[in-house]
Formats: structure tokens, C-alpha cells, sequence
């Protein structure tokens, strides 16, 4: 069965407790489902049809006593289907938050590693050429001892081969 209500303009589907009428008689046997219905008692047999599982009403004065039993019953279901609502609706918001928050950190790691390379490229570079400058700077140096080097080891071998001789000429 339907209900509507017309502060909210929401609907709900409830089904009605399974009962079996006899439509010749009007009357109905022990209840099936639940002992506190009255649906049986306000209706005659040209108001209302039987299916398996839930009732169906087909006359327009039918009483909707077992449909709902209370304006509290459907303001208390109206709240729990708001309050089911709210709580989809902020774990859906927490996890667009949560989405949003890793893909920012994602870009903002992203952004920092390409600043580290950055950085190591500038070192690298900036290495290079202070040594360079440094080695051009003491390059002279460099030459002049090189060329004192290269004095000494002819001199070194100046001596070796005049030691010789003198030791070959001794024997």
C-alpha cells in the first residue's frame, strides 16, 4: 500500500500484514501476521481484494487503519528516511573530501619532487663550474709545477746515470 503525506510530499510503500478474507461473508479467521490489525473489521467484501503477501484496496472509502496506524508512526519514519539521507549524504561528502585532499597532496609531493630535481640539477651545474674556475685559476700554478717537475726528474736522472758511471769506473 502507498502512502503519501502532504507536509513532506513524500511517499512510502509499506506492506500490509497477510490476512485471508472471505469475501462472500465479510469475515476474516484468525490473523495471520499480526494480532493488532483492524483492517478486516471496517471492510466489507466489495472493498477489498486479497493478494498472497499484501493487501491491495480497491474502493475509495477504504480505511487505511492497518496501512498506518499513526501520524507519529509516519513522522517517525519520514525522520529515520531523513536522518538515512543525511548520513549517506555526508559519508558521500567525507569521501569526496578524503578524494580531494589526497589528490591536492599528490600534486603538491608531484610539484616538490620536480622542485628536488630542480635543485639537484642547479648543484650539479653549480659544482661543475666552481671547480673548473678553480682548476683555471691554478693552472698556472699547475704548469709552472710541472715544468719544475719535469726539471727535477731530468736532473734526478742526470745524477743517477753520472753515480753510475762513477761506480763502473771505480770497479
Amino acid at each position: 500500500a502507498v502512502v503519501s503525506t502532504q507536509s513532506t510530499g513524500m511517499t512510502f510503500t509499506q506492506p500490509a500484514p497477510t490476512r485471508i478474507i472471505n469475501i462472500n461473508t465479510a469475515q476474516t479467521p484468525e490473523p495471520v501476521s499480526s494480532p493488532d490489525d483492524n483492517v478486516s473489521s471496517a471492510m466489507s467484501s466489495r472493498e477489498a481484494t486479497i493478494t498472497s503477501r499484501e493487501t491491495t484496496m480497491t474502493s475509495r472509502d477504504a480505511p487505511l487503519d492497518g496501512i498506518v496506524t499513526s501520524r507519529d508512526d509516519v513522522m517517525s519514519r519520514e525522520t529515520s528516511i531523513l536522518m538515512l539521507q543525511s548520513l549517506i549524504r555526508g559519508f558521500k561528502a567525507r569521501l569526496r573530501y578524503r578524494n580531494k585532499v589526497e589528490q591536492v597532496r599528490q600534486e603538491l609531493y608531484n610539484e616538490y619532487q620536480e622542485m628536488v630535481l630542480a635543485a639537484l640539477v642547479i648543484q650539479r651545474v653549480w659544482r661543475g663550474y666552481s671547480i673548473r674556475k678553480m682548476l683555471w685559476q691554478w693552472l698556472p700554478w699547475l704548469h709552472r709545477r710541472q715544468e719544475r717537475l719535469v726539471i727535477q726528474h731530468k736532473c734526478a736522472i742526470k745524477i743517477q746515470s753520472v753515480y753510475r758511471g762513477y761506480l763502473l769506473r771505480r770497479r
